[in-house]
């Protein structure tokens, strides 16, 4: 009996670890709601005071001139110089604390730029007298965003809880600061989701039939058969494609997590020392590739423009080549798949049945064993 109930903790764990499910951080964001608007916009006024330039646009590329050090160059086109003056395309550079964020206890991240925003950056003349840095770090790097989308439904967000409903509103603060040139219209980064998809010069449009479903018991089945015949634990990339695509329709939480490698390079095939800094610069570029595709294809799907932060709540990675989506279109697990960058897909699938079914399965055959 008491080697039954070993056996029985040890398939506990054996099956906790079998899918590699995402994990969503607890990390809780600062409250200001005890702020009035005077106060949240005094504190705003004080962050931009301080910094040299002010500027409005979005990220177009990265450079990685020093991957050793975790440091990356934002190439950042500018739509409007608020405060200050310069080119339109500027280098921005940072340091990325990448031990740090690793291992931070509260679960908080140093602040990266994506793709498909627009932001309102604070930043100062970098050492080297030719480029960019940020004014602050951390969770003050950005100051505001502009969201695209219609699910929101202000015009501008800023730190400390402040937004506007509209440019009224938003110039009015603005003129608030010494020596502000404000402009009369909004730009945003053109919206590409209309177009056809492209990655490394070549058209994507990969086309999947729609598998039979199957019942959450048989993909149970699949997943402990696999196991029991092969003595490991099991991995997505043995899943058939109406597996995968049965896992997605039965995860209580829909999402999914995509590995993606540089040109034919593997993550694991990296020197040592570059799995655990930056990654280069083409893998970042092909991971905000793969984002656009994902928003693309899941904003079809929901029928409406969806913002990064409808897919994406976790924190982006710069470290390892894996992202997680929380997305709804079932066939998408089957797309990615066929991207040429794409190494593995894996669902979030993990119910409840499938643990008791293992139990239920270890115990039968450790009875058997005993008779």
């Amino acid at each position: 009996m008491k080697n039954l109930l070993r056996f029985n903790f040890l398939a506990l764990i054996y099956v906790s670890l079998i899918i590699l499910s995402p994990i969503k951080s607890n990390a809780q964001r600062p409250n200001y709601s005890h702020l009035s608007t005077e106060e949240k916009e005094n504190k705003c006024l004080e962050l931009i005071e301080q910094a040299e330039y002010m500027v409005e646009g979005y990220l177009t590329g990265y450079e990685c001139q020093d991957w050793k050090g975790g440091e990356i160059v934002y190439k950042f086109n500018v739509n409007h110089w608020y405060k200050g003056d310069g080119p339109s395309v500027i280098n921005l550079v940072n340091k990325l604390d990448t031990i740090k964020s690793r291992y931070n206890k509260n679960g908080r991240s140093y602040k990266n730029l994506v793709s498909h925003a627009n932001y309102i950056l604070l930043i100062n003349r970098h050492e080297d007298k030719t480029n960019y840095k940020f004014t602050y770090s951390d969770s003050l790097t950005v100051l505001g965003t502009f969201p695209n989308t219609p699910k929101f439904d202000f015009y501008a967000a800023m730190q400390y809880g402040l937004r506007f409903d509209s440019l009224r509103t938003f110039n009015s603060f603005l003129k608030k600061i010494e020596d502000i040139q404000i402009k009369p219209t909004q730009n945003t980064p053109k919206s590409e989701n209309e177009t056809d998809y492209f990655f490394r010069g070549k058209k994507f449009n990969p086309k999947v039939k729609q598998p039979k479903l199957l019942s959450e018991r048989k993909i149970n089945l699949f997943i402990i058969k696999y196991m029991e015949r092969n003595n490991t634990t099991f991995n997505w990339s043995v899943a058939t494609e109406q597996v995968l695509y049965s896992a997605m329709v039965h995860s209580e939480r829909p999402s999914i997590t995509v590995t993606y490698k540089g040109s034919d390079v593997t993550w694991y095939s990296l020197p040592f020392k570059k799995k655990y800094s930056l990654l280069p610069c083409e893998w970042l570029e092909t991971r905000d590739a793969i984002i656009d595709y994902v928003l693309r294809e899941e904003s079809k799907y929901r029928g409406t423009k969806l913002a990064i932060s409808d897919i994406i709540h976790w924190r982006i990675n710069y470290t390892t080549p894996n992202i997680t989506f929380s997305v709804t279109d079932p066939s998408l697990i089957l797309k990615l798949k066929k991207h040429p960058a794409v190494s593995s897909v894996n669902p979030s699938y993990s119910p409840d049945e499938l643990t008791e079914l293992w139990i239920k399965r270890a115990k039968a055959k450790a009875k058997n064993k005993k008779d």
